[in-house]
């Protein structure tokens, strides 16, 4: 059941994207996982790269302010395995970048979700 909207979202549309109605999970840090890898070496061709997670409610109704923790995670894993973990390739290489997504940007992103119940908060205005 579709529960929200999600995004990745640069400086410059933050604000354009808080006017839609998407919020973020305060103080979460959030890594957008490199997009291409090297198939022999098994490693990502770039750095990830630090975005803002911005997410809507899917249901119309006004903004709630905080999301459960266990949601915000397993929207996060699940938008990782649709966009970032590799359909294609050999088994060791699709293992590799499986481990690699889960273990190291996966795993920071959990270790920045500090409370059950996490505020959605408006982003901060960048000079």
């Amino acid at each position: 059941q579709l529960q929200m909207i999600v995004l990745e979202s640069e400086a410059p549309a933050r604000q354009f994207w808080n006017r839609c109605g998407f919020f973020y999970p305060q103080d979460c840090r959030y890594y957008q996982p490199s997009l291409d890898f090297d198939r022999e070496s098994n490693t990502p061709i770039f750095e990830a790269v630090p975005e803002m997670l911005m997410l809507k409610w899917a249901d119309g109704l006004p903004a709630k302010s905080t999301i459960d923790r266990d949601l915000l995670l397993a929207v996060v894993r699940a938008l990782f395995d649709r966009w970032y973990i590799p359909k294609s390739g050999s088994p060791e290489f699709i293992t590799g970048m499986t481990d690699f997504v889960n273990n190291h940007i996966y795993a920071d992103f959990e270790k920045s979700v500090t409370v059950q119940d996490v505020p959605l908060i408006a982003p901060p205005i960048e000079a």
